[in-house]
């Protein structure tokens, strides 16, 4: 462990894993909002402002 009492491998494998989501759920956005958007079309009942 270093001086901060945390352990650097699991902080490395935290900070890996976040950013690897943060960056597919970024580059992916368009393309999970165009599929809502058609589910919501094809199924008004299933709609938030409905």
């Amino acid at each position: 462990m270093n001086s901060t009492g945390k352990n650097p491998q699991k902080s490395y494998l935290f900070t890996s894993v976040y950013n690897r989501s943060m960056n597919y759920i970024r580059d992916h956005k368009k393309f999970i909002s165009q599929d809502i958007a058609d589910i919501q079309i094809e199924n008004p009942e299933l709609s938030v402002n409905s």
